[in-house]
């Protein structure tokens, strides 16, 4: 045997490692493969994956089978010119001439054909075959486009895969002409004699033929450029589709359409004849008429019939765009309303103390500075982010209550480097799984002005009391995925892990995800090859009941299973049924919704139709996901549910407690709110001179700077309504002014679906916008002086979100103030601000700030002899523990409070500056530290 291998050549060794090198590629492709079979197997939504995996992989042996055919056969009679040649060889002073084998042509004509359908098929990006499917099963809208008639199907499904079929095959054809006409050069078919090239007939019809299939194919593709054209407008008013597009493109473009079907037509006749000069022809006409049809004509009657009445002449394409856009956006259907504006009255300062506690106080900044502080617990605990819904208040009959939510989940890289054994980042309950969160009142505060807990601590506990919702208790609180990015676990129900909530033996699908059955040592080999760890193969703690489980980040879990829908939004979280589950808003979009213009919704990625339309529902504890339509109007979605029947249910379907927390997107109002600001100018003349744009204001929550306005979810009582609703809302301003222009709500219930609402403020009344209130609250003696006392104290004074609350017909801005200290850097709640947008008030309490904007100002001695009273109380409780005498001070500090209740500031001054002595005196007498 040894000397076999010896006796091996170079040549050899270098075959049987290619062999080895390909052997491992495919056996690698091939574990990944039934991985992930086996997980969509699992997840329920195995025909996802099947029609994923055949249509790809259907479509490159399709065109790699087109592309290898196509080449070999037009090779052929090129490959046959090159067995008359005949090949010189020098041996010393003997000149021989031998012609090239016949098996050496043989193998150039297949490897042409055979690598040149590799080549195409590999080019073909995923995705592409379920594109087809939805081609032929997307159904027709029975909405035609207003220019060419044509329905929004053909737009939605079929005109981009018509585009990218017609375009491969130029592409092809271009390739194939290339490549033999290179071989007729090289074999002599084409040659140059003197000043003329010299051909034969079978050569001129081969070329010619080709060329006229490619020219046909150019022709088919300009059928459908005006198509195309609706959705790239080039007008010089927004880029809309403009006079210059209907009146001069599109008509060229059918024109050169015609004249390209002909040119193909006399090439293919030349060809039958054996003559070159009709493909010359149709070439060199068809390249000449198209430059000065698609290029010169359409500029010539933009610059001299367009641009000099341009108003008059885009009048009913501005008209067109404006309504197509806001369509396409989901704005076509938003209420617009003149808001009938008043300055608050005392009655609507009566009714602000009822709506304004409904409001969230804490931002996501706030708590998760507290959270991370205080509930983390152990470094691989964190939380991915803050999640705000709502939930009923048992003390109230059931009105709805805003709730913050946060959930403990494993942060691998947060386990200690002494701890990081396979054991521990794989199979240890502890530290695969998170466990339980933290969650309470957004629009509450405690004595010490924080957020009370209703669930706190590890392992977590739900603290029932009075007002605390029993639907936030959790009685599987194991979270095994989730947001945060995790590694793949292996979960072995055993006596001591993964147990259910009576303590008995945990059950898969149940109390933790079902995931994929290690089984035979045939599974477990394939699964440690696509993971690349040894381990699963080898490790005693690994058996065949155990269960491997990836993809545990909701994103990944929500993409692989339905990759038609794009997520940008990060996902949310609920409690029902004593579990959490997360909630993600998919999205539909298309590039091709005629008439209405792109917008930006991510780096590089511009639509001209976006639609909210599914909320996927990822069940904490399990996995399990499913699907949910919430807008069946949505027709690109009608399509893609035919692609995949059954996966995406309708919201009938969904369980009533999860679709009430389901909610408007205030990642889709973003983007909305991105098209507003120049398409809520229906008037054609104003949309065209663009002198009404709006803009999006700024605020200034803290020292490092003024930030963009962002819509927050809140209830709010809208203008003519009297019941509250969960609401996402955010105000708009004139570009390059600071008043306020509008405001904006969105809002989602099962009965109406998704509701955009928005009132224009009425510009005579100049209501105060966000900036102008941040500099009220800035310009404000008194508050200013506030603020100043605590930042010389080292403490870190910020604000909340600056809230736009209707009350009635007039609007009041709130914002809480909180105070951390360098030592605590834990934000607490010290004040609320309220304002009018003329006038504004700052107070412990938030009812104290609405009656002191009721009451109106009182005179600045009282409110400084407060403000001081305060800050003297706030120093005196943190230093009266440590500080000899402190009965005393306490002494005085009671007697200063009696005097200011009286009155009596001779006296409150004497005993101010008694107390101030005090603790002088014993902050002298104490020792450092």
């Amino acid at each position: 045997m040894l000397k076999r291998l010896l006796q091996i050549s170079g040549v050899g060794w270098i075959r049987a490692f290619l062999a080895l090198v390909f052997l491992l590629l495919v056996s690698r492709w091939g574990a990944g493969f039934m991985v992930d079979a086996l997980w969509f197997q699992v997840e329920g939504a195995a025909r996802v994956f099947w029609t994923r995996t055949l249509s790809d992989w259907g479509v490159r042996l399709l065109s790699g089978l087109v592309a290898g055919v196509a080449v070999a056969l037009s090779l052929r009679p090129v490959i046959r010119r090159f067995g008359n040649l005949q090949i010189r060889r020098r041996l010393g002073d003997l000149v021989i001439q031998e012609r090239i084998p016949p098996q050496i042509l043989r193998w150039v004509w297949r490897g042409g054909g055979i690598l040149s359908g590799l080549w195409f098929a590999a080019a073909i990006p995923r995705g592409v075959g379920l594109t087809l499917i939805l081609a032929l099963v997307g159904p027709q809208t029975g909405v035609t486009d207003p220019l060419l008639g044509a329905d929004l199907g053909f737009f939605f499904f079929r005109l981009s895969a018509l585009s990218g079929l017609l375009t491969w095959g130029i592409l092809l054809g271009l390739f194939v002409l290339a490549l033999i006409s290179g071989g007729y050069l090289a074999s002599g078919g084409i040659r140059l004699e003197g000043n003329e090239i010299r051909t034969s007939a079978p050569v001129v019809r081969h070329l010619s033929g080709t060329l006229a299939v490619v020219v046909f194919l150019v022709s088919l593709r300009l059928v459908l450029a005006p198509h195309l054209l609706l959705s790239d407008g080039s007008s010089a008013v927004q880029g809309i589709v403009g006079a210059a597009d209907v009146g001069a493109r599109i008509p060229a473009l059918r024109i050169t359409a015609l004249l390209t079907f002909i040119a193909s037509a006399a090439m293919a006749w030349g060809a039958l004849r054996g003559r070159l000069l009709p493909a010359i022809v149709g070439v060199s006409g068809v390249a000449v008429f198209s430059f000065v049809a698609l290029w010169v004509y359409p500029g010539l009657v933009q610059r001299f019939q367009v641009q000099p009445n341009e108003l008059t002449r885009e009048t009913p394409h501005i008209e067109r765009a404006v309504t197509a856009t806001l369509d396409g956006f989901g704005l076509g259907t938003m209420t617009r309303e003149r808001l009938a504006y008043r300055a608050p009255s005392d009655d609507d300062l009566a009714l602000a103390s009822d709506l304004l506690p409904q409001v969230p106080l804490w931002t996501e900044k706030t708590l998760d500075e507290t959270f991370s502080q205080v509930e983390a617990r152990f470094e691989y605990y964190g939380f991915g982010g803050i999640h705000f819904s709502r939930y009923p208040d048992p003390l109230e009959g059931g009105r709805q209550i805003p709730v913050a939510l946060a959930v403990r989940e494993v942060v691998p890289f947060g386990i200690p480097l002494e701890g990081q054994t396979w054991q521990n980042l794989h199979l240890r309950e502890r530290y695969v799984s998170g466990i339980g969160g933290v969650a309470g009142p957004a629009s509450r505060q405690t004595d010490e002005g924080r957020m009370p807990a209703w669930i706190a601590a590890v392992p977590p506990e739900f603290r029932a009391g009075p007002g605390v919702p029993p639907d936030l208790r959790l009685t599987r609180p194991q979270v095994h995925v989730g947001i945060l990015p995790q590694r793949y676990s292996i979960l072995t129900p055993t006596e001591e892990a993964f147990r259910a909530p009576d303590g008995s033996l945990g059950q898969p699908g149940e109390d933790f995800p079902a995931g994929i059955l290690m089984g035979s040592i045939f599974r477990r080999l394939v699964l440690a090859w696509a993971f690349q760890d040894l381990n699963l193969l080898i490790s005693g703690e690994v058996g065949p009941q155990s269960r491997l489980v990836h993809r545990r980040d909701v994103g990944a879990r929500v993409r692989a299973l339905a990759p038609f829908l794009y997520f940008p939004e990060r996902p949310y979280a609920v409690v029902e049924n004593g579990r959490f589950y997360w909630i993600v808003e998919g999205f539909t979009t298309s590039t091709q919704y005629p008439l209405s213009v792109s917008h930006l919704v991510a780096p590089r990625v511009r639509v001209n139709y976006l639609r909210n339309s599914v909320r996927a529902v990822v069940d904490a504890v399990t996995g399990e996901t499913r699907f949910y339509s919430v807008d069946p109007d949505d027709a690109v979605l009608r399509g893609w549910r035919a692609v995949f029947p059954g996966l995406i249910q309708g919201v009938d379907e969904a369980p009533d407690a999860l679709v009430g927390h389901f909610r408007y997107s205030r990642w889709h109002m973003e983007r909305q709110v991105e098209v507003l600001l120049r398409y809520h100018q229906t008037d054609p003349g104003v949309f065209h001179g663009q002198q009404d744009r709006w803009a999006v204001p700024m605020e200034v929550p803290d020292a490092s700077g003024a930030i963009p306005y962002r819509p927050h979810h809140a209830f709010l009582t809208l203008p003519g309504e009297e019941e509250e609703s969960w609401t996402v809302s955010t105000v708009l301003i004139p570009a390059g002014r600071q008043n306020l222009a509008s405001f904006l709500v969105g809002r989602w219930s099962r009965e109406r679906g998704g509701e955009l609402l928005l009132w224009d403020v009425p510009q005579e009344d100049q209501v105060a916008g966000p900036r102008q209130v941040s500099a009220l609250v800035e310009q404000d003696p008194v508050i200013a002086e506030q603020f100043s006392l605590w930042r010389r104290g080292g403490s870190d004074v910020s604000t909340g979100h600056l809230y736009l609350v209707p009350v009635g017909n007039t609007l009041l801005y709130m914002e809480p103030v909180f105070l951390a200290a360098e030592s605590n850097p834990i934000p607490e709640i010290r004040r609320y601000i309220v304002s009018d947008g003329r006038r504004v008030a700052m107070e412990p309490t938030l009812q104290g700030a609405i009656l002191a904007l009721r009451t109106g100002e009182r005179s600045r001695l009282e409110r400084m002899a407060q403000m001081e009273e305060a800050e003297l109380a706030d120093e005196v409780e943190t230093t009266v523990r440590e500080v000899p005498g402190a009965g005393e001070a306490l002494r005085l500090l009671e007697d200063v409070e009696s005097r200011l209740r009286q009155g009596d500031w001779v006296g409150f001054g004497r005993g101010l500056e008694q107390l101030r002595e005090l603790l002088q005196r014993q902050a002298t007498a104490i020792p450092p530290g």
